[in-house]
């Protein structure tokens, strides 16, 4: 995978999207309380956000989350937000943590011309040396991604990625697409997408 930028610094960094509050921090110490493998870290934040961040479609809530923050504070998300919370509490216990993105037709509207996004995490594991890509969406009916670094376990694993790509910020029109919706209809009308390479 290529690193978006090449610098691991950029990786442990925060901002307005993957922010980072004191609750946060509490529940990430909570989580790993007492767990020193790297691997087993990881892999307890991981199912945290999985499992006690619902998404927001499983859900069947109306509220637009995008920054970690609010996304702890709402405790739901699409896949976006729960990647930005996964990301900070990773972020927060020293390992690097970005954002890949796979592409789907969206159903509704096939000949829009663009590709709709799905996000996943890329993480930096120094014990093996590599990049590994987790999906914390979250398990529902014949949707489930597990932790493995033998083989992904992806939410999606028959959708194409977007590019080889680790970026350490969210894309742009993921995070415009959040921010500028009301509600949840009114964000999938409009999920976040990228343009249709020509044939």
């Amino acid at each position: 995978m290529i690193t978006v930028p090449n610098k691991i610094e950029a990786f442990l960094q925060f901002d307005d999207v993957v922010s980072l509050n004191g609750p946060i921090r509490e529940k990430s110490d909570e989580i790993i309380f007492q767990v020193t493998d790297e691997a087993d870290r990881v892999r307890a934040l991981f199912e945290w956000v999985r499992d006690h961040i619902p998404h927001t479609k499983d859900l069947g809530a109306d509220v637009v989350t995008c920054t970690s923050i609010e996304v702890f504070r709402e405790g739901t998300g699409i896949c976006f937000p729960k990647t930005h919370l996964l990301a900070s509490m990773l972020r927060y216990i020293g390992v690097p943590c970005g954002f890949c993105y796979q592409i789907f037709e969206d159903p509704s509207d096939p000949d829009q011309g663009s590709l709709t996004l799905h996000g996943l995490n890329g993480i930096w594991l120094k014990t093996t040396g590599r990049w590994h890509r987790v999906d914390p969406r979250g398990n529902s009916g014949n949707i489930c991604a597990e932790f493995s670094l033998d083989e992904e376990r992806i939410a999606f694993p028959d959708m194409k990625f977007m590019d080889s790509s680790v970026y350490a910020v969210p894309l742009k029109q993921v995070v415009d697409g959040l921010k500028e919706a009301d509600n949840m209809e009114s964000l999938w009308s409009k999920l976040p997408s990228i343009e249709r390479a020509a044939e």
